[in-house]
């Protein structure tokens, strides 16, 4: 009887343990993220001339501590390509306006320098990798050819030679991009340019050399913007 009653119990535990509601393992939900398509890119970023100017008066040298530096603002339109959903490729066109400027003197102004760049672009390839699980974040590369406005100034008393023209070379940059949308980007990016250099002459009446200076330009700029992929 008492082995009779046993059964019994667990038998009848057993059929309200099957009544019970399941509870079906949570199955996680991949995000639709693409990073493929056409995007247009608007930021602010603050840019700096990292070397100074050279300059010569008849034998002696002088490194003039003239490093332009200053805030902009730009865009950029792209296109991006998924070779694989862990691999982006894209190419990249971008212009800024800058304001980075900045002068030296020596002998209590006997000699001059200034220099301003005033824009700056590029036209890059871009390799990026998405890092989190639902791919909204996205790490990346960009290089490729560059050009800036170049703007030096050199003057000895009365005597003044000035540049305004672009200068031309490469940059390299990386960044971080996070998708708030399908459509809705923030990012940051720091980049580095390193454009031709200018030199300039100043002579007298009778032709000869009195200065000479030469501007380079290594520039690095940093940015924070908004894009929209369509």
């Amino acid at each position: 009887m008492r082995h009779f009653l046993v059964a019994t119990m667990l038998l009848g535990g057993a059929a309200q343990a099957a009544d019970l509601p399941v509870k079906a393992v949570p199955v996680p939900v991949a995000y639709s993220t693409t990073w493929q398509g056409f995007y247009v890119d608007g930021y602010f970023q603050d840019g700096g001339n990292i070397t100074h100017a050279d300059s010569t008066v008849g034998t002696a040298s002088f490194d003039l501590a003239s490093i332009p530096h200053g805030p902009g603002i730009g865009g950029s339109i792209g296109w991006n390509y998924e070779l694989s959903k862990s691999l982006v490729i894209g190419a990249r066109a971008d212009i800024s306006w800058l304001n980075m400027s900045d002068s030296g003197q020596i002998a209590n102004g006997a000699l001059n320098f200034s220099n301003a760049t005033n824009y700056l672009g590029n036209l890059d390839v871009l390799v990026g990798l998405p890092l989190s699980v639902d791919r909204r974040l996205l790490a990346y590369g960009v290089g490729g050819f560059a050009f800036g406005g170049a703007k030096p100034n050199l003057q000895v008393g009365t005597l003044q030679q000035a540049a305004s023209d672009t200068s031309t070379g490469w940059n390299l940059g990386a960044g971080l991009r996070y998708k708030l949308d399908d459509h809705l980007q923030v990012w940051i990016e720091g980049d580095y340019y390193q454009l031709g250099d200018k030199s300039l002459s100043l002579v007298d009446s009778t032709g000869a050399v009195i200065a000479t200076s030469t501007a380079k330009y290594h520039i690095i700029t940093q940015k924070l913007g908004l894009g929209w992929q369509f």
